[in-house]
């Protein structure tokens, strides 16, 4: 039996076209999910990226700390507490300027360095903030060394300017799942370990032989 041309479409023909539509658009939205996440996997890769490089640059810095003050310059060479770290730096090429000593303030509750430094001129500033780990994370200080001289060596909670500089800085990463390891770093290594004793035949950073 023929169908009649101008009779309209079936019920049956009806629900095929729905099944069929239903299915292309879920074949869509699965697509757009899995693009979805891809990008959103990919951000938070290049975001772990960025701060390790972040982290690199502030071991960089506290490297290069200044172990005393610049003639002329009445800023705290290093003082540190807790939640907070200012020192000075002079990092290979520097931040901003060759040799320019550049200010470094450590935010324990935000897990983010700020490097300030003064043009040539003296007449303003340029900076560069640091994101060191993950939203949510907070850094935990402690340093080591000596404050005076009259006690042992052990870790400190603060650190005051008068003290000079500490033998070692911890940097603790807290409150995230994503959290990196810690952080242990000499401060001004980089210039301790250029220096050579007239006594000893080999760096310091190696034991010395007589």
């Amino acid at each position: 039996m023929k169908r009649n041309p101008k009779s309209g479409v079936t019920l049956l023909e009806t629900m095929v076209g729905l099944l069929v539509m239903a299915m292309v658009a879920g074949l869509i939205a699965s697509g757009f999910g899995t693009t979805a996440r891809f990008f959103g996997r990919n951000e938070q890769a290049s975001a772990r990226v960025d701060q390790a490089i972040a982290r690199r640059d502030l071991r960089i810095w506290l490297e290069h700390a200044l172990p005393s003050a610049v003639p002329g310059d009445d800023r705290a060479v290093f003082a540190g507490s807790s939640g907070e770290l200012v020192f000075l730096a002079v990092p290979p090429g520097g931040v901003f300027w060759p040799g320019s000593a550049t200010e470094v303030v450590l935010n324990g509750p935000e897990a983010s360095a700020l490097a300030t430094g003064l043009t040539p001129t003296q007449d303003s500033n340029r900076q560069v903030a640091l994101d060191l780990s993950p939203t949510g994370t907070r850094l935990s200080l402690r340093y080591w060394g000596q404050v005076s001289p009259d006690e042992p060596a052990r870790w400190h909670d603060s650190w005051p300017a008068t003290a000079g500089l500490p033998d070692l800085v911890r940097i603790a990463f807290e409150g995230a799942d994503m959290a990196p390891p810690p952080m242990i770093v000499r401060p001004a290594k980089a210039w301790t370990h250029s220096e050579m004793s007239l006594s000893s035949l080999v760096p310091p950073a190696l034991p010395s032989r007589p």
